[in-house]
């Protein structure tokens, strides 16, 4: 990955990962059923209007496939999420690229939240607090618990060590 250039002599990646691949269904889905509706509708267009009726349906058709399948399919293709022993970096985008880092010293709190779906496939939405009270939430990351375990353990390493008190 092109990210890792950008690391230190002696960081290293705890993980590069993206979201589940859950996140491909609703618009897989939906090409299946605008392909059956784009379909249905050229058999049921009139002979007379066929030429002209026919190229309206694909360019409606390829628009809504452009809308609701393309984009959030590059979405999730394009973006990654990764974990060194210092810093999480988040990196998105095709044409226009984004990348966070956020070294784990300023984070305060790590959590995770999971619905019936989630645990039915694994994953989860990892929410993480900065020291600023932002708070970043990672959508649909896989292994979730893992992931949390493995940041908040970090997260703790990243402290300065408690002075040990007389008391």
């Amino acid at each position: 990955m092109g990210w890792r250039r950008h690391l230190g002599d002696d960081e290293t990646v705890i993980a590069d990962l993206r979201a589940h691949p859950k996140a491909l269904v609703v618009p897989v889905v939906f090409l299946f059923a605008l392909a059956a509706a784009c379909g249905v509708t050229l058999a049921m267009v009139p002979a007379a209007v066929e030429p002209w009726a026919g190229w309206l349906i694909a360019v409606i058709t390829a628009g809504l496939a452009i809308a609701f399948v393309q984009r959030p399919v590059l979405a999730w293709a394009t973006t990654r999420y990764g974990f060194t022993d210092r810093r999480l970096v988040v990196r998105a985008g095709l044409l226009r690229r984004r990348r966070s880092d956020l070294p784990y010293s300023r984070i305060t709190d790590v959590s995770y939240a999971r619905g019936l779906l989630d645990r039915l496939w694994g994953s989860g939405t990892l929410v993480v607090t900065t020291a600023s009270g932002a708070r970043l939430e990672l959508i649909g990351m896989p292994q979730v618990i893992a992931l949390h375990q493995a940041v908040s353990q970090l997260v703790a390493e990243s402290r300065p060590a408690a002075p040990d008190l007389p008391y």
